[in-house]
This record gives C-alpha cells, sequence and structure tokens, in this order.
C-alpha cells in the first residue's frame, strides 16, 4: 500500500518517517526513491529484520550499515539518521552501539497488530485506536503492508488536523 500511503500523505501535505528494510528496498525500489524525493524520512529499521537485544555489536553493525549501503546504491542518498529497531526489541549495548554509529533510536508511543496483511482489525478499529490514544508528541507506529492503515489514514490525519493535531518527522 505503499503507493497510496505516499499519495494521501502528499495530498495532505505532511511528510512521514520511513522505516526501511532490505526486503522493501530490493522489491520495492521505486517507492523507495519516491520516499525521499516527496520529502519524507528515510530510515533504517536493519536488513534483515533480527532481534537487536541477541545480537553481537559486529552483527548489529553489519544490519544497519547493509541497509544503509543498499539504499544509497539505490538513491545516491544517504539515510537518515533514525533507527526503530526490529520488533522494538533492544538492550543498553545496541542502544549505545547504535548511538555510536550516528543513530537516534525511535520507538512509538501506540500501535497495534498490523503487520500481517492477512491480520487486518479494520480501518474503523485503526481510526478508534489512534483517537482513543492521541496525545501531543505522539509517535503513530503504521506498517506500510496494512491495509487497515491505509484505508483509515485519510481520515486520521483530517481529524487528529481538526483538533489542532500538526503532523511533523522527528527534530522538526
Amino acid at each position: 500500500y505503499g503507493a497510496k500511503v505516499l499519495d494521501t500523505l502528499a495530498a495532505k501535505k505532511i511528510n512521514a518517517a520511513f522505516f526501511l528494510t532490505g526486503q522493501y528496498i530490493k522489491t520495492q525500489p521505486e517507492l523507495v526513491k519516491r520516499i525521499k524525493a516527496e520529502g519524507n524520512l528515510a530510515c533504517n529499521h536493519s536488513y534483515n529484520h533480527p532481534d537487536f537485544s541477541t545480537l553481537s555489536q559486529n552483527k548489529l553493525d553489519q544490519e544497519i550499515t547493509s541497509l544503509a549501503d543498499s539504499y544509497r546504491s539505490l538513491t545516491g542518498l544517504e539515510m537518515d539518521k533514525y533507527l526503530r529497531p526490529p520488533m522494538g526489541n533492544f538492550n543498553a549495548n545496541s542502544l549505545q552501539w547504535t548511538k555510536e554509529m550516528g543513530y537516534t533510536s525511535v520507538f512509538w508511543s501506540m500501535a497495534w497488530q498490523d503487520w500481517d496483511p492477512k491480520k487486518q482489525p479494520g480501518a474503523d478499529y485503526v481510526y478508534q485506536h489512534v483517537m482513543d490514544n492521541i496525545h501531543p508528541g505522539a509517535v503513530i507506529l503504521m506498517h506500510i503492508v496494512s491495509q487497515s492503515d491505509t484505508e483509515a489514514l485519510e481520515r486520521i490525519i483530517t481529524d487528529l488536523q481538526a483538533q489542532g493535531y500538526v503532523f511533523s518527522t522527528f527534530g522538526q
């Protein structure tokens, strides 16, 4: 649903942070190029999506560097220096190592089980979950493979803007 998500964000004049994996770069190269071209952040989510809390420093470095190298090879650009640990799994070492690599680790305020395309909660569920849990500074985690998220996105943006919320990427 990447194209539809990007279309919605562009129509609403909003930028988002996209946390990419190696699989997404391999299978969706045109969408990966479009992400940054439209002003969104292209961020690191590792090449193979492993549990960071179980990795050695060398393996963690490989995961992060491999993705950044693949992105650079495809786009000619550097990734934005934000990293979301796969599954939200981390430990003190992985946080320190990613920081030493120049990355800011990013976590979320709200999420739901939306990553399995075969187990979608529905647009109404997603909408209500966001509306019930929104707060200033919220980081809303949505997966681009989610039909439910995609179908709810425009309504979420419209209604949150009507409540006075503004959307921004990290550091803005």
